[in-house]
């Protein structure tokens, strides 16, 4: 597929693994869905909302798009043959695509648009999807703002995300002593990548230049809090103390670098500590060794 974006007006962040069409609505909220991953699923965009509907997340328009190889009448015809599925679901037909419907409406929704694009999250949601798909509403690109930020992704990492900050939420951030720096944000974007080394690259825009060094200070602050959590995992401090803050016009950016040959050792490290969790019957013999 092409490149993906999202968000709307009120779009807080979406996230994206790998990149799929541009079908994302504008406006969202983070949903509550199941789903089936397939091996043949090639990449997933979740898109979330600031706002959340007052009557419940059934109602907040949300969702996710999977991209990928499916069998929609495969897969109806499964779920139609399995009494227990049929129990919390009915499949049908709703505009033409095939669709799985909840039938406890506080659930999400499935649907096809094709054979290669699935949405789920709530019926609003999907509805939103379903018209930008079918060329009835517009899309992000729309939303000029964000659309430029989404254009900052790499597309070439594992996981890629943004948002943008709305004048709510920093008008909320505001008024605790403790976060009043993150109302200077305007938006932010990331991407990770492990197929190498582990490599984060975080960015966020600040407002103004006058403000940037106060959102940094916060940034370590945070980052600070991270490494004394991580103190007590020798595996994990080495993956938290190669984080680094820095800031350059703007910008304040929360970078990471973890060499491959290092993450080998530490995710065998790990591997080594959860058998001999699994033989002591769950309990870490780490945990209360003495720390120098």
């Amino acid at each position: 597929g092409g490149e993906i974006s999202a968000c709307g007006e009120d779009a807080l962040a979406a996230l994206a693994f790998g990149f799929s069409e541009k079908l994302l609505p504008p406006f969202s909220e983070i949903p509550e869905f199941r789903i089936i991953v397939y091996k043949d699923l090639n990449s997933v965009v979740v898109f979330a909302s600031s706002k959340v509907a007052q009557s419940g997340m059934q109602d907040a328009l949300a969702g996710a798009i999977f991209e990928g190889k499916f069998d929609p009448s495969k897969i109806c015809e499964v779920i139609k043959a399995d009494e227990k599925a049929t129990k919390d679901v009915e499949v049908t037909v709703v505009d033409g695509y095939n669709t799985i419907l909840p039938k406890d409406k506080k659930e999400g929704c499935g649907v096809f648009l094709n054979n290669n694009l699935l949405v789920t999250g709530s019926m609003p949601g999907a509805d939103a999807v379903k018209s930008v798909f079918a060329g009835k509403a517009k899309s992000v690109e729309s939303r000029k703002d964000f659309f430029s930020v989404i254009s900052k992704l790499d597309s070439k990492a594992t996981v890629t995300g943004a948002g943008i900050f709305p004048e709510e939420f920093k008008a909320n951030m505001k008024q605790n002593p403790q976060a009043e720096a993150l109302s200077a944000l305007n938006y932010f974007f990331f991407d990770l990548s492990n197929d190498d080394n582990l490599v984060l690259n975080f960015n966020a825009e600040v407002d103004d230049e006058k403000n940037v060094e106060k959102v940094e200070t916060s940034i370590n602050g945070f980052v600070a809090m991270l490494k004394m959590l991580a103190a007590q995992s020798p595996e994990a401090s080495q993956i938290v103390n190669a984080l680094a803050v820095s800031k350059e016009g703007k910008t304040v950016k929360l970078n990471l670098n973890v060499p491959a040959e290092q993450m080998k050792k530490i995710m065998e490290a790990l591997e080594a500590k959860a058998k001999q969790m699994q033989n002591n019957g769950g309990a870490d013999a780490d945990a209360n060794a003495p720390r120098e």
